[in-house]
């Protein structure tokens, strides 16, 4: 069964609530965390109450036990409700996040609490003793160190503890699996709920119901019927033997149908906690290898008489030990296949330099003759391809290794490389390598190929221990995402074709590698989806000058920059942004991006989205906004804007081709007809400033609009129409627009602020400005109050003016205060 990493709890915490528990006759949750800090804190926080004032810090040293644990079915615990079984009946644990201030999702991403019900799903191991180390004044010479520290008592009732074999708690004899019995032992409802069974101590001896259990993934079976001889786990779901253990009389395991891909691991697991097996079965699993894993599980597990229903012949297990033996990495291999030459040829050949080098010179030293002290030290090449190598090993003396090429072997794990630290080209194409851990240490590592191997990402923290790394090829693997290839700043090739990359939000990982000069994709999912893949591509990476083994022509960055330049997108969201969490997206601010064009398609992801500022770029229309359903408020200004809201074309006025273009998808052009619903119409602010607006037509659909800008737009006198719906209109800006009189806005009926300075108004001196308004009720009501600056700035009439109408407009609550500044130049 899958194991949790390492977890940390304080012995005090640990026991101390242990205890409590005890003594109230009940077992409480065991808790644990993956932090020191957290486990430590209340100890510390106890110290600090007893005795504030003393230094050195009363808390400074401790012990921690250091656990095992397996996690299980896991829960976030529910605020309010007791840490107990009888509140996650279907729970092996719970768990709580920390730090979810710090933006925390998940309980496998920071420091976090976990309680497990069940205490011998817990398995001590170690007992750390630790010191904290402070700033301040020198402790006195007399404080001792972590090494120092005395066993107390209580120390000694620790290590007695950890010392002694763990004793299981009795649990009920199963003769069956019966229905009931997995329900129950699960806590499921049905049978295909249930992916995670533990069937440990339950004195089993036979386990053949749970291939019934169409999707279970772990199995753990350890501590049963020591007589358990036969294990039917076919049809399932199983991808590892982790926690198959104390299997010492199994004599027949049936694993087909399952998930198993790596036979290496579970052989060794098997070989291990299986010594009597003598029938397997595992046919109809989807091995990595499928052409070896016979000869790996018969060379391993030398007592089987049956694989796959089939006798195992002597001659086989002898053949398959001697390829087994022959798979190890020993002096004659080297001597054979090890080069020391100091300067690699110039060639135009495919191959790795070790393998050029191992080609086109001879062995330095002859075969079967004592080689001279310091050998190994004087080796510059190495060539180990097809040697059915498992492991990477006795490589530690080969201090002067540059050019390795290890393909087309069996080597999981990239590790034994430590001191090979002038290392520059490393081929391990053609393995069963799933991470590139072990890499860190080659600083000088500048070619690197692991193509056709089980990777699925790409670690971030191994490539940015690799400052010189220029050439990358991880070409058949099964890698979804390029997150972590952006550490690689050095690099000038990257070939990741034939992989599962399917977004457009991976390409802009590659926009950080300013040296990427030749890039491969063909072969993923994006390739075939993006409609215009090659020139995105180019437009995201203007530096490429090769795109899957086809050069980089002018003439398609020019298109690119036509097709893709300026161009508000999803993904140029996310790259602004960092995420693609367009959900949580309330305030979206593009200033000065040369955007053109928006396209937030489709548009159901941005349902949260309320203001949108745009600043600033060059926008002449209102096209891919208008769809956005709840935008509050909009700031347009300074773009180049000729019209506000065109009215919609009704579709009898279209041509055929537009037509199609808008009722089939697969155009790349078709989306459903925007309804009058979704022009913007919860919109209560919008900036214009600066913009070159021509017409105003098409704002009856902006019923809500509380203020509106349109200063320096050079807006023409609307028509009589054109300010219908707008009732509700607060505020409205019509500054340095040139306006020559304030005709048809009488549907202007709840207006309280005006701004017309520096425009063309055609005012007397003195004058004041009325606007009579009819209510709903018919009744006529002065919506005045007009303040007057006058040309010539007299400051005393302008001061009479404002007390004369303040008596005026609090005679009745049906004056509506309307505030004009006017300014006639």
């Amino acid at each position: 069964m899958v194991v949790s990493d390492v977890e940390v709890c304080t012995a005090d915490n640990m026991y101390m609530l242990f205890f409590e528990n005890q003594a109230l006759g009940r077992e409480g949750a065991v808790p644990l965390s993956n932090s020191l800090t957290v486990a430590d804190k209340p100890r510390m926080e106890r110290a600090l109450r007893r005795d504030p004032q003393r230094f050195p810090l009363p808390f400074t040293q401790g012990h921690v036990i250091v656990s095992k644990v397996f996690l299980g079915r896991s829960f976030p615990i529910r605020e309010g409700e007791p840490v107990d079984m009888s509140s996650y009946p279907k729970a092996y644990s719970v768990y709580r996040n920390v730090t979810m201030e710090l933006g925390v999702k998940s309980h496998r991403d920071g420091p976090s609490q976990w309680f497990v019900f069940d205490h011998e799903l817990v398995l001590p191991e170690y007992i750390v003793y630790f010191e904290y180390v402070t700033q301040g004044p020198p402790a006195s010479p007399d404080l001792r160190t972590a090494t120092d520290l005395p066993r107390s008592v209580d120390n000694t009732l620790l290590l007695d503890l950890l010392n002694t074999a763990p004793v299981l708690k009795p649990r009920p004899r199963m003769i069956g699996l019966d229905e009931r019995t997995l329900l129950e032992v699960a806590r499921a409802n049905v049978l295909s709920q249930i992916t995670v069974l533990n069937l440990h101590g339950n004195s089993l001896s036979k386990l053949k119901e749970i291939s019934r259990l169409s999707a279970l993934r772990h199995l753990t079976i350890s501590f049963n019927e020591p007589n358990l001889e036969f294990v039917d786990a076919s049809y399932n779901h199983i991808a590892s033997l982790d926690g198959w253990k104390g299997l010492g009389k199994l004599k027949q395991l049936d694993l087909r149908w399952n998930k198993l891909t790596k036979a290496r691991e579970e052989t060794a697991t098997l070989r291990k906690h299986a010594p009597a097996l003598l029938r397997l079965d595992t046919r109809h699993n989807p091995w990595n290898r499928p052409d070896s894993v016979r000869r790996t599980i018969v060379g391993r597990l030398v007592t089987l008489t049956h694989l796959d229903d089939i006798p195992v012949t002597e001659e086989e297990v002898a053949a398959a030990a001697q390829i087994t033996a022959g798979s190890r990495i020993n002096q004659a291999s080297l001597l054979a296949n090890s080069r020391t030459d100091r300067e690699c040829p110039r060639s135009l050949s495919l191959m790795s330099a070790a393998q050029l080098l191992c080609q086109l010179s001879s062995p330095p030293w002859p075969l079967h003759a004592t080689p001279e002290p310091g050998w190994t030290a004087r080796i510059t090449a190495l060539t180990l391809d097809g040697q059915r190598i498992s492991r990477l090993a006795n490589l530690d003396k080969l201090i002067h290794l540059r050019w390795a090429s290890f393909n087309d072997n069996d080597i999981s794990k990239v590790e034994g490389l430590e001191n090979c630290l002038c290392l520059e080209e490393l081929s391990l194409n053609h393995n069963c390598i799933t991470n590139i851990d072990g890499l860190s240490k080659l600083h000088r590592l500048v070619k690197l190929s692991l193509n056709g191997n089980q990777l699925h990402c790409l670690d971030a923290s191994a490539l940015e221990q690799l400052p010189n790394l220029h050439f990358l090829s991880v070409e058949n693997n099964c890698i979804s995402s390029m997150h972590g290839i952006q550490r690689a700043r050095a690099l000038l090739e990257l070939y990741i074709g034939y992989n599962h990359i399917a977004t457009t939000r991976d390409i802009f990982h590659l926009k950080v590698l300013t040296n990427l000069i030749i890039l491969e994709l063909h072969g993923n999912p994006l390739v075939d989806k993006l409609e215009n893949y090659r020139i995105y591509v180019v437009f995201q990476l203007p530096a490429l000058k090769a795109l899957d083994g086809v050069g980089v022509e002018v003439t398609e960055s020019e298109s690119a920059k036509d097709v893709f330049g300026g161009r508000l997108s999803t993904d140029m969201v996310a790259e602004k942004l960092g995420h693609s969490n367009y959900s949580d997206i309330r305030d979206l601010t593009m200033q000065a991006c040369s955007i053109r064009t928006v396209d937030l398609s489709p548009t159901d992801l941005f349902l949260n989205l309320r203001s949108v500022n745009l600043e600033n770029n060059n926008l002449t229309s209102f096209s891919g906004l208008v769809c956005l359903p709840n935008i509050k408020a909009l700031c347009l200004n300074h773009n180049h804007i000729e019209s506000i809201l065109p009215r919609q074309k009704s579709q009898a006025h279209l041509t055929n081709r537009q037509l199609l273009y808008h009722k089939v998808n697969s155009s790349g052009y078709g989306r459903p007809w925007p309804s009058k619903g979704s022009r913007l119409t919860n919109l209560k602010a919008l900036f214009l400033q600066g913009n070159d607006i021509s017409q105003v037509e098409g704002l009856e659909g902006l019923t809500r609009l509380r203020e509106w800008s349109l200063t320096r737009t050079g807006s023409k006198p609307w028509g009589k129409n054109s300010l219908v719906g707008q009732s509700v209109l607060l505020e409205l800006h019509l500054a340095e627009n040139r306006v020559r009189d304030l005709s048809n806005m009488e549907p202007l009926v709840q207006l309280r602020r005006l701004f017309l300075t520096r425009n063309k108004l055609q005012v007397r001196p003195y004058s004041v400005l009325v606007f009579f308004l009819i209510s709903s009720s018919g009744i006529f009501c002065l919506a005045l109050s007009a303040l007057i600056q006058l040309l010539w700035r007299d400051e005393a009439l302008a001061s009479t003016l404002v007390s004369w109408m303040r008596p005026a407009s609090s005679k009745s609550a049906l004056f509506f205060p309307l505030i004009v500044f006017v300014c006639c130049v």
